[in-house]
């Protein structure tokens, strides 16, 4: 899981840093990144569920 959540806090700023770039949240790049920072996020959250049961 560590690399997963490498992926995801290495995605987390390249959206912080892609959003002060283009200037908010409207652009396609950063709506891609988002989303995809978003898919890495509900696969953690998911491994961690099935971890517990």
């Amino acid at each position: 899981m560590d690399s997963l959540e490498n992926k995801i806090n290495d995605l987390r700023k390249k959206l912080t840093e892609i959003v002060q770039i283009k200037g908010g949240f409207a652009d396609e790049d950063v709506v891609q990144i988002s989303q995809e920072l978003d898919r890495l996020i509900l696969e953690m959250q998911k491994k961690k569920k099935r971890s517990r049961n």
